[in-house]
């Protein structure tokens, strides 16, 4: 009975009402009417702002801000004409942009293509709103997928309650827009399948406690790098000692631009380590010394510029070389005595023998002497032999185990000579007076008869000296004589009157062999006078003669 109905268009609109009763008799009628044009309602929108009502926004200051006049409500949807009036500024436009510091009175007048217009105000009042970035920004342009990247914001002069991110790639189009209430945004979040290599805008924004008002969006790109591909590959069959390649080249690392379908190989730089330890080659292809058997661990980085890493590790096994145990009695033999050699073969994996064994002897020039050769002598040998030569013997033997691998050493024995100390001679210097200086002075000498009949290197003498007085020692030296050298010591004696008994006795550490010429004490002696003056001293029975004569002479007879 009472319809409402709202007219699109203005114009003249006929309505008419049919009623029909119970007896199913009917009647109408028609009435025409006019509907006028309706003018546009204007209205705005600004996106970084707040709307306080009764035409009132809040907005950030001292930031350029848009304001969006397409909201405006026209009945019949009529393309509009916008026209601005901002502190006496004139713009058009459905969309202007300003940046205010200041309340603002905003006036807007639309018109409609039917002549309809309309003129409302808006106020604007700006407010402070903080800024913010992402820390270390600069640092994060390029990152590879390698796990999370944590994007943190930092303000020096606001708090937040809420973050708005949104990144997008650059490439495919494809966009993520975050709500949190963190500062934090993990980048490279798994959940987000669409994480792929390729250049990306991301934008962060964060919304100010004070005032509700967002932060102008902070914005960066970034380019986000496939990790490389590491791998190496190597010889499989490894000995101990053995030099062993490793061979990365089939390592790759491509890029794919954002607008480009092509791929770009990108520099890769290599780094090795051997059980921990670092080697010194940086190539694609390096080869290294394995010192060691046993278990092995190889691993490679391969390091992408700009970014990306990737590892690669790998563990293997080296046979172990035989091992051999030399002992030789004694550690440095001397001329003519009996030197003795023992040698043992084992292997860490199986059993190892003694392929050969090599004793060269030179003399102390250097000359080859002879050359002692066993072969074959299984796991373990054992010699004995007289030392015939002074100089060196150079002992070399070669081991081999069941797989092959084989182990050479070498080494020098020092045949030494002996030594020869004797007291060559002892001389007292000075006058003999009582209480004179007087100085006490011997000679040591290392000397052996061998010497001037074989080539024979002798040995240093090193000892102990020792000065007696009448069986009483009053000085020690230590001392070092080289093979036919001599020394000479001094020693300053105050003389005493009376014969005194001097013996010089020398101690050798090493001991010697030829004894037939020892001579390791002299004895001196040396009689001391007193000293007499003018007039030698008369004896007892000369003073009573003289005495008696004088007073013979002297005496006078009386009157």
């Amino acid at each position: 009975q009472n319809p409402d109905y709202q007219f699109d268009l203005p114009g003249t609109y006929y309505v008419t009402l049919s009623v029909t009763d119970d007896q199913d008799g009917t009647n109408s009628t028609t009435l025409a009417i006019e509907v006028q044009n309706a003018p546009p309602t204007p209205k705005i929108r600004i996106p970084d702002g707040i709307n306080l009502g009764n035409n009132n926004w809040k907005v950030p200051s001292n930031r350029i801000i848009e304001i969006d006049g397409t909201v405006t409500f026209d009945n019949e949807g009529d393309e509009l004409q916008f026209f601005w009036n901002i502190s006496g500024e004139d713009l058009t436009g459905e969309v202007i942009e300003i940046n205010l510091v200041e309340e603002t009175i905003l006036e807007l007048r639309t018109i409609d293509s039917r002549g309809g217009e309309t003129t409302d105000t808006f106020t604007i009042i700006p407010e402070f709103v903080p800024s913010l970035i992402i820390e270390d920004w600069e640092e994060l342009t390029e990152i590879a997928r390698s796990g999370s990247v944590n994007l943190k914001t930092f303000s020096e002069n606001g708090e937040f309650n809420l973050y708005m991110w949104d990144v997008k790639n650059l490439g495919i189009g494809n966009t993520q827009i975050l709500l949190n209430d963190t500062d934090t945004y993990d980048f490279l979040e798994p959940k987000w399948s669409d994480w792929v290599q390729g250049e990306y805008l991301l934008k962060v924004a964060g919304r100010d406690v004070e005032t509700n008002l967002w932060t102008e969006n902070f914005s960066m790109t970034i380019f986000v790098y496939d990790n490389p591909y590491a791998h190496f590959k190597f010889d499989e069959i490894i000995n101990e000692g053995q030099w062993l390649t490793f061979d990365s080249t089939e390592s790759s690392g491509f890029w794919n631009g954002s607008k480009s379908l092509e791929y770009t190989e990108l520099e890769l730089n290599y780094k090795w380590s051997l059980n921990g330890k670092e080697l010194a080659g940086t190539d694609e292809i390096i080869t290294t010394l394995i010192e060691n058997g046993g278990t092995q661990t190889i691993n490679l980085t391969v390091f992408q510029d700009p970014v990306g890493r990737s590892y690669y590790e790998i563990e293997f096994y080296a046979d172990y070389k035989p091992w051999g145990i030399m002992n030789t009695f004694p550690e440095n033999p001397r001329y003519g005595e009996d030197f003795e050699v023992y040698l043992n073969a084992y292997d860490e994996e199986s059993e190892a023998v003694i392929d050969t064994l090599k004793i060269t002897v030179y003399d102390i020039e250097g000359t080859e002497r002879a050359v002692l050769l066993y072969e074959d002598q299984g796991a373990n040998f054992n010699i004995i032999f007289e030392v015939e030569y002074t100089g060196t013997m150079v002992l070399e033997y070669q081991l081999t185990d069941e797989m092959g691998n084989y182990r050479t050493n070498i080494s020098n024995v020092e045949v030494l000579g002996w030594v020869d100390i004797y007291v060559e001679s002892i001389e007292i210097k000075g006058k003999k007076e009582t209480g004179k200086k007087h100085n006490i002075e011997f000679i040591l000498t290392n000397y052996n008869e061998t010497y001037q009949t074989s080539v024979y290197n002798g040995q240093e003498a090193i000892g102990t000296v020792d000065l007696l007085i009448e069986g009483e020692i009053v000085n020690t030296w230590s001392y070092n004589i080289g093979p036919n050298d001599s020394k000479v010591f001094n020693f300053e004696w105050l003389s005493i009157a009376g014969l005194r008994h001097f013996e010089v006795i020398a101690y050798v550490s090493d001991g010697e062999v030829i004894v037939d010429n020892n001579n390791l004490s002299i004895a001196t002696s040396f009689k001391s006078e007193k000293k007499t003056g003018l007039i030698p001293s008369p004896n007892l029975p000369i003073v009573l003669i003289s005495i008696v004569v004088v007073a013979l002479c002297i005496r006078r007879k009386p009157n």
